[in-house]
């Protein structure tokens, strides 16, 4: 359980970098526009390419962490016990969702690949772009499975499946 903590809190670090990382680069943009220097150059591409890695591998963190928003309007009126029981099949439908969408994303990155596509302004390979999404769709599987799991044991919400 160790190495999936370690894998997830690693998947939220590079998330955060990614989101600084993207966040510089935009100012960056923004001051060389303010200062009448040549903008940065595919900015649209670096900030895509960084909100894909960002965005994936966060919510296999969340998913994992169970630090996803709940509306609890209707399962504070049930029994714990039927509310585990609803929150593990939620947790199971998540699992099956990440899988369906993860084969999706990896059928659509190896077309992507086969047609050799690249990004729009820097000739990035589109493959690149596509690796976050079918590698964090996959593990947010996983972290969703750790979730049910923690959902069956009766962790409090918003416990870590991984202890």
């Amino acid at each position: 359980m160790q190495m999936l903590s370690r894998l997830f809190a690693g998947l939220a670090i590079l998330s955060m970098a990614m989101v600084l990382l993207s966040s510089v680069v935009t100012i960056a943009d923004i001051l060389a526009r303010l200062l009448s220097l040549p903008p940065v150059a595919g900015i649209i591409d670096i900030t895509q390419f960084f909100m894909m890695y960002a965005v994936f591998f966060a919510v296999a963190h969340a998913f994992a962490a169970r630090g996803h928003v709940a509306i609890t309007i209707l399962t504070d009126r049930m029994p714990r016990r039927v509310d585990r029981a609803f929150g593990v099949l939620w947790w199971l439908a998540a699992v099956g969702v990440c899988l369906v969408l993860s084969r999706a994303a990896i059928a659509q990155a190896l077309t992507v690949w086969d047609y050799g596509d690249r990004s729009q302004t820097l000739g990035w390979p589109m493959i690149v772009y596509w690796i976050p999404v079918a590698a964090g769709l996959a593990v947010s599987g996983l972290g969703a499975v750790l979730a049910a799991v923690a959902e069956w044991r009766g962790a409090p919400p918003g416990a870590a499946g991984l202890h």
